[in-house]
């Protein structure tokens, strides 16, 4: 039994259902296999980037472009994200996210005022 509005238990559980919260973004540290495209490198580079607080510069740094290339042997230049890049997916991925969050306050302000009359 819960003590809150049907209508507001169905708003939270679909935001389990939604898309990804911070926690999920996060991650903290979990572990995940994933294969090797453009794609799934930019967001592992720019979520090293931003949860251990690493300056963008550190993509340009021949050491650390060579580790991502030990990790797959096969990538080209084009393959490795660069800081311009990192930035805007960092960028494009924050207002993503604000505007999702935008939307779904909006919701659950609706949905509230709804309940109340």
């Amino acid at each position: 039994h819960h003590a809150l509005p049907r209508t507001l238990l169905k708003v939270k559980e679909a935001k389990k259902e939604a898309k990804l919260g911070v926690d999920e973004m996060l991650q903290h540290g979990a572990l995940k296999h994933w294969e090797f495209s453009r794609d799934n490198v930019m967001r592992a580079v720019a979520e090293f980037v931003v949860c251990n607080n690493q300056s963008l510069a550190v993509a340009n740094k021949p050491a650390f472009r060579n580790c991502l290339v030990a990790m797959c042997p096969n990538a080209n230049k084009a393959d490795i994200p660069s800081s311009h890049n990192i930035s805007t997916f960092i960028h494009n991925s924050f207002v993503d996210f604000l505007q999702n969050l935008k939307h779904r306050i909006q919701v659950s302000l609706f949905i509230c005022l709804k309940s109340m009359v």
